[in-house]
């Protein structure tokens, strides 16, 4: 029988082909047996880009709690929790981290802009997967694993024709195709993609 969740357990989440190391902040925090979960700088660091140093010196330490104070002056709370394996992590909310990548998109200061880039990324894989989660338990009562590979491979391959798709564009755009001119040319390349595909 797996151990109890509890306050400081270590889980690591695979999400998106992304592995996340969270730490258990309430194992009841969204409900009975739904736990609230946070990530330290280190997890901040590889998937929102912001390097660990930058976020500890938006660390503002008081006697009664710890926040992140971002360049707009929003301020998050910074949690420091002793996990099972005896190490105390800071650690923020997962949803706060959403939240700060949102407002630092908003407010940059002078966040650069491949810090942007990954912040854009990674809200977007969230946003979309979260969208499709709550489509298919509309449609079909039900987000299963199926449901979620299905949903990764449609994003990855989005993701791997955007550069086609730009090529494409800017070839067009050289030829001095006009905005009707873009629309009918695309429309009869996926028109020639179909009939390839009524074919086989």
């Amino acid at each position: 029988m797996a151990n109890a969740v509890k306050k400081g357990s270590l889980i690591t989440l695979v999400y998106e082909g992304r592995e996340f190391e969270v730490v258990v902040i309430d194992p009841n925090g969204l409900g009975a047996g739904q736990p609230s979960v946070g990530f330290g700088y280190r997890m901040a660091e590889r998937y929102v880009g912001i390097p660990n140093d930058t976020l500890s010196r938006w660390v503002l330490d008081s006697d009664t709690e710890k926040a992140m104070k971002l360049p707009s002056g929003k301020q998050f709370r910074v949690l420091d929790i002793l996990a099972t394996n005896g190490n105390t992590y800071s650690v923020v909310e997962a949803s706060d981290w959403f939240a700060m990548a949102i407002d630092l998109l908003i407010n940059p200061g002078r966040t650069g802009k491949g810090i942007r880039a990954k912040l854009g990324d990674f809200l977007q894989w969230f946003a979309v997967k979260g969208f499709y989660a709550e489509a298919y338990v509309a449609f079909k009562g039900v987000y299963t694993t199926k449901d979620s590979r299905a949903t990764t491979q449609w994003l990855e391959s989005r993701q791997l024709g955007v550069p086609i798709r730009k090529l494409y564009t800017d070839l067009l755009q050289s030829e001095g195709c006009s905005a009707f001119d873009y629309g009918n040319w695309t429309n009869r390349i996926y028109q020639g993609l179909l009939k390839c595909l009524q074919r086989r």
